[in-house]
Formats: structure tokens, sequence, C-alpha cells
């Protein structure tokens, strides 16, 4: 049951962001399209120096954290790099 909770968050974070695409391959996630500013950029390497933007495929990979549900570490991600704004 708490998989499927944290599996929501998830796509409401993703509904949020308008993201549309998320692939775990391995031990890195992909996320996209993603149009992130200047400053969500300088924000995603301190949140992890291993992600990588890349801006003309509007994409984000992000290394998975071992030993972590992967759902429940890419909701948290999001939600640090581009906070909600309500």
């Amino acid at each position: 049951a708490e998989a499927l909770l944290a599996v929501g968050s998830l796509r409401a974070e993703c509904n949020r962001l308008g993201l549309r695409d998320v692939q775990i391959v391995g031990n890195q996630a992909r996320l996209g399209p993603i149009d992130l500013k200047f400053s969500e950029e300088m924000r995603l390497r301190r949140l992890s120096r291993d992600a990588i933007y890349k801006e003309e495929q509007q994409q984000v990979v992000v290394p998975l954290k071992r030993g972590s549900d992967p759902a429940v570490f890419l909701s948290a991600f999001l939600q640090q790099l581009v906070p909600p704004t309500d």
C-alpha cells in the first residue's frame, strides 16, 4: 500500500511539472520534458553532482540512491528541484 502512495505522489509531482516521461534504467532515472531556469540548473548541481540536464532534449538524468525507493526519492528530488509555489 505504501508503494502505491509513493507512486501516486510521484505522479502528482510529474503532473505539477508537466513531466510526461519517467524512465528508470539501471541506477538512473530519466525525466522529461522539463525546461529548467538557470537557478534550477544550479540547484540541480547542488542536489546531485552527478545529475545531468540535457537542455536540447529537455531531459534530466538523475542517479538513484542505492537502497531507496525510486518513487519516494524522485518525488522528494523534484520537490526540492522545483519547489511548489502554493
